[in-house]
């Protein structure tokens, strides 16, 4: 009798083992997350179509501009703002050279133009900027032209 009591506890652990294979674990989610999982980008210059889920920082890098000529990188609307996150700078040679970052509208922000940060004599790295420019405003980078190109990374 004893046995055959001993078995069934065995038989019953045996279950409870098997039963707990099938039981998915499931993580706790808190608030931060949630509201992550509700925060889908619409518009902006980071938006690249509907329903893009940002899951952090989302931000582009512009072309490289190695010019002493003023030239467009980021183009704004009528409806977005374009928010300048840095400044890339990239140096072949020297200390020398200036970094302008500009806005205005029309053509290389030809119109309306005004001087938002000028680095002179910068070492290549990336400076944070975190400037909010006024909608439909384009933005536009002009360097010495010989040893300095430089990008933004906007969003």
């Amino acid at each position: 009798m004893r046995t055959l009591q001993g078995m069934k506890w065995v038989a019953a652990a045996l279950v409870c083992v098997m039963l707990t294979a099938f039981i998915v674990p499931y993580a706790q989610q808190n608030g931060d997350q949630q509201l992550l999982n509700m925060s889908w980008i619409r518009t902006g210059v980071s938006s690249r179509g509907a329903r893009v889920l940002q899951t952090g920082e989302l931000s582009t890098l512009t072309a490289a501009v190695a010019s002493a000529t003023r030239a467009k990188v980021a183009d704004g609307s009528a409806s977005t703002n374009i928010y300048l996150r840095g400044v890339v700078i990239e140096k072949s040679a020297g200390g020398t050279g200036v970094v302008t970052v500009s806005t205005g509208t029309g053509t290389n922000c030809g119109t309306s133009t005004d001087v938002i940060v000028v680095f002179t004599n910068p070492l290549s790295t990336v400076i944070p900027l975190g400037i909010l420019l006024t909608t439909g405003e384009d933005v536009c980078i002009t360097t010495e032209g010989a040893n300095t190109s430089a990008r933004l990374l906007v969003n």
